[in-house]
């Protein structure tokens, strides 16, 4: 059942129906580390693999990514962020997002 498991020591199947067991008691789960592999930071931003759960909003995910390229540009250039509802660090930033854009 999705409830039933095994006891294990030194690596085997330890045999519970010698151990008087009758019903209760305490289960300490002890997990195995597991190595997950990702790609480098840099690789992801160059090369971005995007999961797409909305299809008929395909190219957002990719618009993001350049947005937040242009605004971490920006960042970077200016020491803040852009400032809201100001129109010159708006065009600013349509303008990093354009240049980023012909970089992919």
């Amino acid at each position: 059942g999705p409830y039933s498991f095994k006891l294990r020591k030194n690596g085997e199947d330890v045999d519970t129906s010698k151990l008087g067991y009758v019903r209760g008691g305490y289960v300490k789960r002890i997990r195995q580390p597991v190595t997950m592999p990702f790609k480098s930071l840099e690789h992801s931003i160059r090369e971005p693999e995007f999961l797409n759960l909305d299809f008929a909003k395909m190219d957002t995910p990719g618009c993001m990514h350049l947005l937040f390229l242009a605004l971490h540009e920006f960042e970077r250039i200016h020491g803040h962020l852009p400032a809201p509802h100001d129109p010159d660090h708006a065009d600013e930033v349509v303008n990093l997002a354009a240049e980023q854009h012909k970089k992919f």
